[in-house]
């Protein structure tokens, strides 16, 4: 359910989008003016995406969120094997004997061991194995002038940012303008707009490393016209995708 409010939520953004007006280009003087984020005001940092950049990214791992739902087995202990688990909207699971168990914001390794160091007061030497069943928890958005644009959801294999854009069906060939493909990142250190041009296999091999995050949102600019509204735009998925949750 979740999920389809925030599918709604950014079909009536992409509508805005194709509203915006004709001759209005993104410039670094245009969208550095603070903008409201989760409640606070937020000056976008604006950087450019190249090697040095790739350098900086922390490893990918997948952290456990709300609605995520979880396969745990105790091996030789088929009574607790009762089918997935979901994670409740507080970031919680309940499990037999281990009560209720925080694990949103661990990985799958962490709640094996937090499982584990509990059910020992009743299994010796407990075997727990945990996987992900299904993802509900993160997202990134693609917008702009891609074929397909919406939402695609995170998993344990990293999104790319190329490969986010393949997956919206690749950019509109008659419409796109390669050179200026931005990402929208909104975190505890701040809001960064990384700025990105496809028009080189050297760029394209950066946008093939470069790996979103939960909440990034992806806009590819149009030849034709800017989008004044893309800050805006930016603002209400981040606003609403929190409203959601």
């Amino acid at each position: 359910m979740r999920r389809i409010k925030y599918f709604v939520v950014v079909s009536c953004l992409l509508f805005l989008v194709g509203c915006s007006a004709p001759g209005v280009y993104i410039t670094p003087s245009n969208i550095q003016s603070p903008i409201l984020v989760k409640g606070k005001l937020v000056k976008p940092k604006i950087v450019a995406l190249d090697a040095k950049v790739l350098s900086t990214q922390r490893p990918y791992q997948y952290r456990i969120g709300p609605y995520d739902i979880l396969n745990i087995i105790v091996w030789e202990h088929v009574e607790f094997n009762a089918g997935g688990t979901t994670v409740d909207s507080h970031g919680y699971i309940f499990f037999p004997y281990v009560g209720r168990c925080k694990v949103s914001g661990l990985t799958v390794e962490q709640i094996r061991r937090k499982l584990t160091r509990r059910m020992t007061a009743y299994i010796r030497t407990p075997q727990i194995t945990v996987v992900v069943n299904k993802f509900n928890s993160k997202q990134v958005s693609v917008i702009g002038e891609v074929i397909n644009p919406g939402t695609q959801g995170l998993s344990a294999k990293p999104l790319t940012l190329l490969g986010a854009i393949n997956n919206a069906g690749g950019v509109n060939r008659s419409s796109a303008d390669t050179g200026r493909i931005y990402v929208f990142r909104s975190g505890k250190h701040g809001l960064y707009i990384y700025l990105m041009s496809a028009h080189t296999p050297s760029k394209l091999l950066i946008m093939e490393c470069f790996i979103l995050r939960n909440n990034d949102i992806v806009y590819v600019a149009s030849s034709a016209r800017g989008l004044a509204q893309v800050m805006p735009t930016a603002q209400t998925i981040w606003h609403n995708n929190s409203v959601v949750r």
